[in-house]
């Protein structure tokens, strides 16, 4: 039998978008970067990034890590991202926004799921529409149940249950990461902000091999149209043959 080898996966984009109105604008992603299959180390950032007066963002930086731990005896593959002063049309600030998620597979003869956590996401100094988002994340509750297995299980089910969003089937799953969404007044998992748009706050998604992260997406209404993201990033991968 041939030896089994790992095809690294992660990727990590700063933040993307598109302005429709009142300018016609294609934000193409910025700070992005992707694992090379054999694993290894990837990074871009960029500085001081304009868009018209719609978008302005300081500071983005990605980077992607991926090697085996003989000490663990596994795979190991890791996306970062972190965006600083971000200004979208003077309604949306944050000083600082990272994205972070992990996964570890162990080495093994057998088909073994893989650990994936988001531990290290956070938002600091996030101000919508003038009101300011202490936003209190609920990563330990996903490094707890860190495989989607363990997701379905009847104390997964309980302890997560509120931080679920809208599922389409049974092969993924989408789940909040805001622990405080009732008490920061967040109604359906998004904060709707009148003549402006709608934004999402820290959205996991699950598969039974990988996780997907994005830390905050944009939908622009009237008078400006469109919409950005801010943070995103998956990781994984997988032994080969399987």
């Amino acid at each position: 039998m041939a030896d089994r080898a790992f095809l690294y996966q992660a990727s990590a984009v700063g933040f993307a978008g598109r302005i429709t109105l009142p300018i016609q604008e294609t934000i193409l992603g910025q700070a992005t970067c992707a694992l090379p299959m054999g694993g290894g180390y990837a990074q871009s950032s960029v500085e001081n990034f304009r868009c018209e007066n719609m978008l302005t963002v300081g500071l983005a930086k990605s980077q992607t890590i991926g090697n085996f731990s003989q000490a663990d005896n596994a795979y190991f593959s890791m996306a970062s991202v972190v965006v600083e002063k971000i200004n979208m049309m003077d309604m949306i600030t944050c000083d600082r926004l990272t994205m972070r998620i992990s996964s570890k597979t162990a080495k093994s003869d057998q088909p073994v799921e893989p650990e994936i956590t988001p531990l290290g996401c956070s938002f600091e100094n996030l101000v919508i529409n003038g009101k300011r988002y202490d936003v209190q994340m609920a990563t330990d509750l996903f490094n707890k149940f860190a495989t989607f297995n363990s997701l379905s299980t009847s104390e997964g089910r309980k302890e997560l249950s509120s931080l679920v969003l809208a599922q389409g089937s049974s092969s993924i799953e989408g789940y909040t990461m805001v622990g405080n969404e009732a008490q920061l007044g967040i109604v359906n998992h998004e904060i709707e902000v009148p003549h402006f748009g709608k934004i999402r706050l820290a959205r996991l998604f699950c598969t039974p091999r990988s996780r997907r992260v994005s830390m905050m997406e944009v939908t622009l209404g009237c008078p400006g149209e469109g919409g950005g993201e801010f943070g995103g990033g998956a990781t994984n991968g997988e032994p080969f043959p399987p």
